[in-house]
């Protein structure tokens, strides 16, 4: 199958025919992912507001006692606006997992029911030449790998995209093009980055998953025939047989991990360059009275906001 197929067979399981409660609970779902996304770009301008607030405000307590009254109460009220915001932005995601766990667990339950009717369906050949183990590690492998592709198709891939956009349009509009310009070209560098690091090591986990599988037949088949390895004296033959196929795995599971790190710090590297222009660029700004300190606290809380998704 392609990829646009495997879309498009997996898209059947969030929007199924004839079950209008699972309908109802992804577009609650994505209604709490827009309300978390919205929530979580208002962090950061409150924050801003509350750093401006307290530089301006200083010393109001040489102005009476009336204005330092009312510069505590305004205080307290962005601070609390500033925790009300973050944890209602939690909220929200943790209820968006909740309510889309039963769509995500349905579409497993399913999709399991369906290769395990698939296999019974299929001729009496490859049930003899079958490796019991591998088949067992596959389909397992598979249906636990449908809940995170289900999660990422609806919450993360189109979400991420439109948070890129409208925290690039913030910027430009706030501070100037320069911004969202660093923005989209250290987002496209991720992105691109990503992409050509992730096809260089899936060979790995392709090699890995084979020497799993491989291990877990030779495992599983030699119990089954357990008669048969002590009727033959193999105990040694199948423990170095299954050996071998543990020191495959051990060379691609090192190989994944070393490839995983090179990931992990590139992507680092390239979200850390961005922060640094991006915060460059504000303290410029600041220094030359263009920008408020809150306006730089804001840039740096807003591009630390994309870290999030990505």
């Amino acid at each position: 199958m392609s990829p646009s197929q495997i879309v498009r067979k997996l898209a059947q399981f969030i929007w199924p025919k004839n079950k209008t409660h699972i309908k109802i609970r992804v577009l609650i779902a994505v209604g709490l992912l827009i309300g978390s996304k919205l929530l979580n770009l208002l962090v950061p301008f409150l924050f801003k507001d509350i750093v401006d607030f307290l530089s301006k405000n200083a010393k109001i307590q040489d102005f009476g006692e009336s204005a330092s009254d009312k510069a505590f109460v305004t205080m307290i009220a962005l601070i609390i606006g500033y925790g009300c915001a973050r944890s209602g932005a939690s909220l929200f995601s943790e209820l968006r997992s909740a309510i889309f766990a039963t769509v995500a667990q349905s579409s497993v339950t399913q999709l399991a029911s369906q290769v395990f009717r698939h296999l019974h369906k299929l001729d009496l050949n490859f049930h003899l030449n079958r490796q019991t183990g591998a088949l067992s590690k596959a389909i397992d492998r598979g249906t636990r790998g449908v809940s995170f592709v289900l999660s990422a198709l609806l919450f993360n891939i189109a979400p991420t995209i439109v948070e890129v956009a409208m925290v690039s349009g913030i910027l430009c509009a706030k501070f100037g093009p320069n911004y969202a310009l660093v923005s989209i070209g250290c987002i496209g560098a991720y992105t691109m980055f990503t992409f050509l690091t992730i096809r260089w090591r899936t060979k790995f986990r392709v090699d890995m998953n084979k020497a799993e599988n491989e291990a877990g037949n030779k495992a599983i088949d030699s119990l089954i025939n357990y008669k048969t390895v002590k009727y033959f004296n193999n105990d040694d033959y199948e423990v170095k047989r299954y050996e071998q196929s543990l020191i495959k795995y051990q060379q691609s599971a090192i190989k994944t991990s070393t490839s995983l790190a090179v990931l992990n710090f590139g992507q680092n590297a390239i979200f850390s360059t961005g922060l640094t222009a991006i915060m460059l660029l504000a303290g410029y700004g600041a220094v030359c009275g263009q920008m408020t300190v809150g306006d730089l606290v804001m840039c740096n809380a807003l591009w630390f906001q994309l870290s999030v998704p990505i």
